[in-house]
Protein backbone atom coordinates (compact mmCIF):
# COMPACT_ATOMS: atom_id res chain seq x y z
CA UNK A 1 0.00 0.00 0.00
CA UNK A 2 1.16 3.47 -0.84
CA UNK A 3 2.97 5.42 1.87
CA UNK A 4 0.20 7.89 2.39
CA UNK A 5 0.73 9.39 5.83
CA UNK A 6 3.01 12.29 5.18
CA UNK A 7 2.62 14.43 8.28
CA UNK A 8 5.23 17.12 8.49
CA UNK A 9 5.58 16.73 12.24
CA UNK A 10 7.82 13.81 11.41
CA UNK A 11 10.52 16.08 10.08
CA UNK A 12 10.66 18.19 13.20
CA UNK A 13 10.11 15.16 15.38
CA UNK A 14 13.26 13.58 14.06
CA UNK A 15 15.23 16.54 15.46
CA UNK A 16 13.32 16.69 18.72
CA UNK A 17 14.77 14.13 21.05
CA UNK A 18 15.66 11.33 18.65
CA UNK A 19 19.43 11.56 19.04
CA UNK A 20 20.28 8.50 21.09
CA UNK A 21 23.13 9.59 23.33
CA UNK A 22 22.85 6.69 25.80
CA UNK A 23 25.90 4.86 24.43
CA UNK A 24 28.13 7.94 24.21
CA UNK A 25 30.92 8.41 26.72
CA UNK A 26 30.45 11.58 28.78
CA UNK A 27 31.30 14.37 28.93
CA UNK A 28 30.87 15.26 25.24
CA UNK A 29 33.07 18.20 24.48
CA UNK A 30 31.63 18.78 20.97
CA UNK A 31 28.15 19.35 22.39
CA UNK A 32 28.69 22.08 24.91
CA UNK A 33 30.55 19.68 27.19
CA UNK A 34 27.24 18.01 28.12
CA UNK A 35 27.63 15.62 31.07
CA UNK A 36 24.77 13.18 30.41
CA UNK A 37 22.08 12.22 27.93
CA UNK A 38 19.53 14.75 29.18
CA UNK A 39 22.02 17.62 28.94
CA UNK A 40 23.01 16.59 25.42
CA UNK A 41 19.36 16.39 24.33
CA UNK A 42 18.70 19.83 25.82
CA UNK A 43 21.76 21.25 24.05
CA UNK A 44 20.60 19.89 20.70
CA UNK A 45 17.04 21.13 21.16
CA UNK A 46 18.06 24.53 19.80
CA UNK A 47 18.29 25.89 16.27
CA UNK A 48 21.60 27.53 17.20
CA UNK A 49 23.20 24.16 17.91
CA UNK A 50 21.33 21.95 15.46
CA UNK A 51 24.03 21.88 12.76
CA UNK A 52 26.67 20.87 15.28
CA UNK A 53 24.39 18.16 16.65
CA UNK A 54 23.53 16.73 13.27
CA UNK A 55 27.23 16.59 12.34
CA UNK A 56 27.90 14.78 15.60
CA UNK A 57 25.02 12.36 14.94
CA UNK A 58 26.39 11.66 11.46
CA UNK A 59 29.88 10.97 12.78
CA UNK A 60 28.55 8.55 15.39
CA UNK A 61 25.78 6.93 13.26
CA UNK A 62 23.00 8.21 15.52
CA UNK A 63 20.62 8.85 12.60
CA UNK A 64 19.57 6.66 9.68
CA UNK A 65 20.58 7.84 6.18
CA UNK A 66 16.98 8.95 5.54
CA UNK A 67 16.75 10.88 8.83
CA UNK A 68 20.15 12.45 8.23
CA UNK A 69 19.16 13.63 4.75
CA UNK A 70 15.93 15.22 6.05
CA UNK A 71 17.74 16.89 8.97
CA UNK A 72 20.25 18.45 6.57
CA UNK A 73 17.41 19.81 4.41
CA UNK A 74 15.93 21.55 7.44
CA UNK A 75 19.32 22.99 8.37
CA UNK A 76 19.82 24.25 4.81
CA UNK A 77 16.37 25.85 4.77
CA UNK A 78 17.00 27.63 8.08
CA UNK A 79 20.43 28.80 6.93
CA UNK A 80 18.76 30.23 3.83
CA UNK A 81 16.48 32.40 5.94
CA UNK A 82 13.39 30.20 6.14
CA UNK A 83 11.25 30.94 9.18
CA UNK A 84 10.12 27.85 11.14
CA UNK A 85 6.34 27.34 11.36
CA UNK A 86 4.80 29.66 13.92
CA UNK A 87 8.24 31.07 14.62
CA UNK A 88 8.98 28.06 16.82
CA UNK A 89 12.31 28.45 18.62
CA UNK A 90 13.47 24.85 18.68
CA UNK A 91 12.60 21.41 17.27
CA UNK A 92 10.44 20.50 20.25
CA UNK A 93 8.30 23.62 19.85
CA UNK A 94 8.01 23.01 16.10
CA UNK A 95 6.94 19.42 16.65
CA UNK A 96 4.27 20.51 19.14
CA UNK A 97 3.12 23.29 16.79
CA UNK A 98 2.80 20.96 13.80
CA UNK A 99 0.96 18.27 15.75
CA UNK A 100 -2.04 20.61 15.84
CA UNK A 101 -4.14 19.76 12.71
CA UNK A 102 -5.40 23.32 12.33
CA UNK A 103 -1.81 24.60 12.02
CA UNK A 104 -0.23 21.89 9.90
CA UNK A 105 -0.82 23.79 6.62
CA UNK A 106 1.94 26.21 7.61
CA UNK A 107 4.20 23.25 8.39
CA UNK A 108 3.47 21.61 5.05
CA UNK A 109 4.29 24.84 3.23
CA UNK A 110 7.59 25.13 5.11
CA UNK A 111 8.51 21.53 4.29
CA UNK A 112 7.58 21.98 0.62
CA UNK A 113 9.59 25.18 0.22
CA UNK A 114 12.55 23.62 2.00
CA UNK A 115 12.50 20.70 -0.42
CA UNK A 116 11.80 18.26 2.39
CA UNK A 117 8.80 16.85 0.54
CA UNK A 118 7.90 17.10 -3.18
CA UNK A 119 4.65 18.78 -4.31
CA UNK A 120 2.89 15.42 -4.74
CA UNK A 121 3.57 14.44 -1.13
CA UNK A 122 2.63 17.92 0.06
CA UNK A 123 -0.74 17.48 -1.66
CA UNK A 124 -1.26 14.17 0.15
CA UNK A 125 -0.27 15.75 3.45
CA UNK A 126 -2.94 18.40 2.88
CA UNK A 127 -5.48 15.64 2.24
CA UNK A 128 -4.53 14.11 5.59
CA UNK A 129 -5.00 17.52 7.20
CA UNK A 130 -8.51 17.83 5.75
CA UNK A 131 -9.40 14.41 7.07
CA UNK A 132 -8.16 15.26 10.56
CA UNK A 133 -10.07 18.54 10.56
CA UNK A 134 -13.19 16.62 9.50
CA UNK A 135 -12.82 14.43 12.58
CA UNK A 136 -11.49 11.33 10.79
CA UNK A 137 -8.88 9.82 13.14
CA UNK A 138 -5.58 8.46 11.93
CA UNK A 139 -5.40 4.65 11.89
CA UNK A 140 -4.37 3.45 15.33
CA UNK A 141 -4.03 7.14 16.28
CA UNK A 142 -0.54 7.07 14.79
CA UNK A 143 0.97 10.51 15.17
CA UNK A 144 3.78 10.59 12.61
CA UNK A 145 4.48 9.32 9.11
CA UNK A 146 6.92 6.77 10.50
CA UNK A 147 4.44 5.38 13.03
CA UNK A 148 1.60 5.34 10.49
CA UNK A 149 3.72 3.48 7.93
CA UNK A 150 4.66 0.91 10.58
CA UNK A 151 1.06 0.53 11.74
CA UNK A 152 -0.35 0.17 8.23
CA UNK A 153 2.29 -2.30 7.10
CA UNK A 154 0.73 -4.93 9.36
CA UNK A 155 -1.95 -7.05 7.62
CA UNK A 156 -4.30 -6.80 10.61
CA UNK A 157 -4.47 -3.01 10.20
CA UNK A 158 -4.69 -2.75 6.42
CA UNK A 159 -8.48 -2.58 6.25
CA UNK A 160 -8.52 0.32 8.70
CA UNK A 161 -5.79 2.12 6.77
CA UNK A 162 -7.50 1.59 3.42
CA UNK A 163 -10.72 3.05 4.78
CA UNK A 164 -8.89 6.09 6.13
CA UNK A 165 -7.11 6.60 2.79
CA UNK A 166 -10.43 6.35 0.93
CA UNK A 167 -12.22 8.78 3.25
CA UNK A 168 -9.32 11.21 3.08
CA UNK A 169 -9.33 11.13 -0.72
CA UNK A 170 -5.81 9.69 -0.89
CA UNK A 171 -6.88 6.77 -3.05
CA UNK A 172 -9.79 6.28 -5.45
CA UNK A 173 -12.64 3.83 -4.96
CA UNK A 174 -11.04 1.60 -7.61
CA UNK A 175 -7.69 1.62 -5.82
CA UNK A 176 -9.41 0.85 -2.53
CA UNK A 177 -11.25 -2.08 -4.12
CA UNK A 178 -7.98 -3.44 -5.50
CA UNK A 179 -6.28 -3.07 -2.13
CA UNK A 180 -9.08 -5.01 -0.45
CA UNK A 181 -8.64 -7.85 -2.94
CA UNK A 182 -4.93 -8.02 -2.21
CA UNK A 183 -5.26 -7.74 1.56
CA UNK A 184 -6.34 -11.33 2.39
CA UNK A 185 -3.54 -12.80 0.26
CA UNK A 186 -0.98 -10.44 1.75
CA UNK A 187 -2.12 -11.41 5.25
CA UNK A 188 -1.40 -15.05 4.37
CA UNK A 189 2.05 -14.15 3.08
CA UNK A 190 1.09 -15.00 -0.50
CA UNK A 191 2.06 -11.70 -2.10
CA UNK A 192 4.89 -11.68 -4.70
CA UNK A 193 8.18 -12.00 -2.89
CA UNK A 194 6.32 -11.43 0.38
CA UNK A 195 5.91 -7.71 -0.42
CA UNK A 196 3.90 -5.78 2.18
CA UNK A 197 3.24 -2.44 0.47
CA UNK A 198 2.40 -1.04 -2.96
CA UNK A 199 5.95 0.27 -3.33
CA UNK A 200 7.53 -3.05 -2.33
CA UNK A 201 5.29 -5.01 -4.71
CA UNK A 202 5.93 -2.64 -7.61
CA UNK A 203 9.69 -2.82 -7.05
CA UNK A 204 9.59 -6.61 -6.87
CA UNK A 205 7.41 -6.96 -9.96
CA UNK A 206 9.50 -4.47 -11.95
CA UNK A 207 12.14 -7.21 -12.14
CA UNK A 208 11.50 -9.23 -15.31
CA UNK A 209 12.51 -12.39 -13.45
CA UNK A 210 9.41 -12.01 -11.27
CA UNK A 211 6.87 -11.20 -13.98
CA UNK A 212 5.23 -14.63 -14.11
CA UNK A 213 4.94 -14.81 -10.31
CA UNK A 214 3.31 -11.38 -10.25
CA UNK A 215 0.94 -12.32 -13.08
CA UNK A 216 -0.21 -15.39 -11.16
CA UNK A 217 -0.75 -13.27 -8.05
CA UNK A 218 -2.77 -10.68 -9.99
CA UNK A 219 -4.86 -13.46 -11.50
CA UNK A 220 -5.47 -15.06 -8.11
CA UNK A 221 -6.43 -11.72 -6.55
CA UNK A 222 -8.76 -10.88 -9.45
CA UNK A 223 -6.89 -7.66 -10.19
CA UNK A 224 -6.81 -8.11 -13.98
CA UNK A 225 -9.01 -9.41 -16.76
CA UNK A 226 -7.68 -12.10 -19.09
CA UNK A 227 -6.99 -9.44 -21.71
CA UNK A 228 -5.04 -7.35 -19.20
CA UNK A 229 -3.05 -10.40 -18.08
CA UNK A 230 -2.18 -11.13 -21.69
CA UNK A 231 -1.02 -7.56 -22.13
CA UNK A 232 1.00 -7.73 -18.90
CA UNK A 233 2.91 -10.72 -20.25
CA UNK A 234 3.66 -8.89 -23.49
CA UNK A 235 4.82 -5.69 -21.81
CA UNK A 236 6.56 -7.27 -18.79
CA UNK A 237 4.40 -5.14 -16.54
CA UNK A 238 5.60 -1.77 -17.84
CA UNK A 239 3.41 0.47 -19.97
CA UNK A 240 4.07 3.63 -21.98
CA UNK A 241 5.84 6.30 -20.00
CA UNK A 242 6.79 3.68 -17.40
CA UNK A 243 3.23 3.37 -16.05
CA UNK A 244 2.75 0.30 -13.85
CA UNK A 245 -1.01 -0.01 -13.43
CA UNK A 246 -4.18 0.39 -15.50
CA UNK A 247 -5.01 3.57 -13.60
CA UNK A 248 -1.58 5.07 -14.25
CA UNK A 249 -1.52 4.01 -17.91
CA UNK A 250 -5.04 5.34 -18.57
CA UNK A 251 -4.09 8.67 -17.00
CA UNK A 252 -0.89 8.83 -19.10
CA UNK A 253 -2.50 7.88 -22.39
CA UNK A 254 -5.59 10.07 -21.91
CA UNK A 255 -3.23 13.05 -22.10
CA UNK A 256 -3.21 14.15 -25.77
CA UNK A 257 0.48 14.99 -25.48
CA UNK A 258 1.24 11.30 -24.82
CA UNK A 259 -0.97 9.69 -27.46
CA UNK A 260 1.84 9.26 -29.98
CA UNK A 261 3.98 7.51 -27.34
CA UNK A 262 1.09 5.22 -26.40
CA UNK A 263 0.26 4.41 -30.01
CA UNK A 264 3.88 3.53 -30.78
CA UNK A 265 4.06 1.43 -27.61
CA UNK A 266 0.99 -0.51 -28.77
CA UNK A 267 2.61 -1.08 -32.16
CA UNK A 268 5.92 -2.21 -30.66
CA UNK A 269 4.23 -4.70 -28.32
CA UNK A 270 1.69 -6.08 -30.79
CA UNK A 271 -1.26 -4.79 -28.76
CA UNK A 272 -3.38 -3.69 -31.73
CA UNK A 273 -5.62 -6.40 -33.30
CA UNK A 274 -4.41 -7.39 -36.82
CA UNK A 275 -7.60 -6.24 -38.53
CA UNK A 276 -7.44 -2.88 -36.79
CA UNK A 277 -3.77 -2.48 -37.65
CA UNK A 278 -4.52 -3.31 -41.29
CA UNK A 279 -7.25 -0.70 -41.30
CA UNK A 280 -4.84 1.86 -39.87
CA UNK A 281 -2.17 1.01 -42.43
CA UNK A 282 -4.63 1.32 -45.31
CA UNK A 283 -5.77 4.65 -43.96
CA UNK A 284 -2.16 5.78 -43.68
CA UNK A 285 -1.53 4.77 -47.30
CA UNK A 286 -4.54 6.77 -48.46
CA UNK A 287 -3.41 9.67 -46.34
CA UNK A 288 0.03 9.54 -47.92
CA UNK A 289 -1.61 9.74 -51.34
CA UNK A 290 -3.83 12.56 -50.19
CA UNK A 291 -0.89 14.59 -48.90
CA UNK A 292 0.80 14.27 -52.28
CA UNK A 293 -2.23 16.02 -53.83
CA UNK A 294 -2.99 18.48 -51.04
CA UNK A 295 -2.73 22.23 -51.60
CA UNK A 296 -0.43 24.46 -49.52
CA UNK A 297 -3.17 25.60 -47.15
CA UNK A 298 -4.11 22.03 -46.27
CA UNK A 299 -0.48 21.04 -45.70
CA UNK A 300 0.10 24.05 -43.45
CA UNK A 301 -2.96 23.15 -41.41
CA UNK A 302 -1.80 19.52 -41.04
CA UNK A 303 1.71 20.65 -40.08
CA UNK A 304 0.18 22.70 -37.28
CA UNK A 305 -1.68 19.60 -36.05
CA UNK A 306 1.04 16.94 -36.21
CA UNK A 307 4.24 19.00 -36.39
CA UNK A 308 6.67 19.38 -39.26
CA UNK A 309 8.69 16.27 -38.40
CA UNK A 310 5.66 13.99 -38.21
CA UNK A 311 4.23 15.44 -41.41
CA UNK A 312 7.39 14.48 -43.26
CA UNK A 313 7.26 10.99 -41.73
CA UNK A 314 3.63 10.56 -42.84
CA UNK A 315 4.57 11.63 -46.36
CA UNK A 316 7.37 9.06 -46.32
CA UNK A 317 5.04 6.38 -44.98
CA UNK A 318 7.16 5.82 -41.85
CA UNK A 319 4.67 7.16 -39.29
CA UNK A 320 1.13 6.07 -38.45
CA UNK A 321 -0.91 8.91 -36.94
CA UNK A 322 -3.17 8.27 -33.95
CA UNK A 323 -6.95 8.27 -34.31
CA UNK A 324 -7.14 11.78 -32.90
CA UNK A 325 -4.46 12.99 -35.31
CA UNK A 326 -6.35 11.36 -38.18
CA UNK A 327 -9.53 13.19 -37.22
CA UNK A 328 -7.69 16.52 -37.06
CA UNK A 329 -5.98 15.86 -40.40
CA UNK A 330 -9.39 15.07 -41.90
CA UNK A 331 -10.68 18.38 -40.58
CA UNK A 332 -7.85 20.16 -42.42
CA UNK A 333 -8.81 18.46 -45.69
CA UNK A 334 -12.47 19.38 -45.14
CA UNK A 335 -11.62 22.99 -44.42
CA UNK A 336 -9.11 23.73 -47.17
CA UNK A 337 -9.88 21.20 -49.91
CA UNK A 338 -13.67 21.08 -49.81
CA UNK A 339 -14.20 24.81 -50.59
CA UNK A 340 -13.27 23.96 -54.20
CA UNK A 341 -16.62 22.14 -54.35
CA UNK A 342 -20.15 23.30 -53.64
CA UNK A 343 -21.38 20.83 -51.03
CA UNK A 344 -19.31 17.70 -51.28
CA UNK A 345 -20.37 14.46 -49.68
CA UNK A 346 -17.03 12.87 -48.74
CA UNK A 347 -15.23 15.42 -50.90
CA UNK A 348 -17.50 15.29 -53.97
CA UNK A 349 -20.07 17.74 -55.38
CA UNK A 350 -23.50 17.71 -53.81
CA UNK A 351 -25.48 19.41 -56.59
CA UNK A 352 -23.50 18.98 -59.83
CA UNK A 353 -24.39 21.23 -62.74
CA UNK A 354 -26.09 19.89 -65.85
CA UNK A 355 -23.77 17.79 -67.93
CA UNK A 356 -21.45 17.16 -64.97
CA UNK A 357 -19.09 14.18 -65.36
CA UNK A 358 -17.08 13.21 -62.29
CA UNK A 359 -14.40 10.65 -61.47
CA UNK A 360 -14.99 7.37 -63.23
CA UNK A 361 -17.74 8.98 -65.29
CA UNK A 362 -20.11 9.46 -62.31
CA UNK A 363 -22.96 11.91 -63.01
CA UNK A 364 -24.80 12.08 -59.64
CA UNK A 365 -23.69 12.54 -56.01
CA UNK A 366 -24.68 8.94 -55.24
CA UNK A 367 -22.66 7.54 -58.16
CA UNK A 368 -19.63 9.67 -57.29
CA UNK A 369 -19.81 8.73 -53.60
CA UNK A 370 -19.99 5.03 -54.44
CA UNK A 371 -17.09 5.29 -56.87
CA UNK A 372 -14.85 7.24 -54.50
CA UNK A 373 -15.60 4.94 -51.57
CA UNK A 374 -13.33 2.41 -53.27
CA UNK A 375 -9.73 2.93 -52.00
CA UNK A 376 -8.46 2.12 -55.48
CA UNK A 377 -10.09 5.34 -56.75
CA UNK A 378 -8.96 7.57 -53.88
CA UNK A 379 -6.11 9.27 -55.73
CA UNK A 380 -8.25 9.90 -58.81
CA UNK A 381 -10.94 11.54 -56.70
CA UNK A 382 -8.43 13.70 -54.86
CA UNK A 383 -7.00 14.95 -58.14
CA UNK A 384 -10.52 15.77 -59.30
CA UNK A 385 -11.16 17.82 -56.14
CA UNK A 386 -8.31 20.20 -56.99
CA UNK A 387 -10.21 21.33 -60.05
Amino acid sequence: MRKIFLLVIFFFGLLAGVFVFAEINYPVEELGNCQNEDECQAYCDSWENIEECVSFAEAHNLLSPEELAEAKKIIKALAGGAVPPGGCLNPTQCKAYCEEPTLIEECITFAEKAGIIPPSEAAEARQVRKALLAGIPLPGNCGTKKKCDAYCSKPAHMQECIQFARKAGLISAEEAAQAEKVMPLMAKGESPGGCKSKEECETYCADENHVEECIQFAQKAGLMTQEELKMFRKTKGKGPGGCKSKIECDAFCNNPANQEICFQFALDHDLIPPEKLQEIKEGAARLKQGLAQANSETLECIKTVVGKENLEKIKAGTFLPTQEMGDQIGACFDKYMSPHLESPPKGLPGSPPEGFIGPGGCATPEECEAYCADPAHYEECLKFMEF
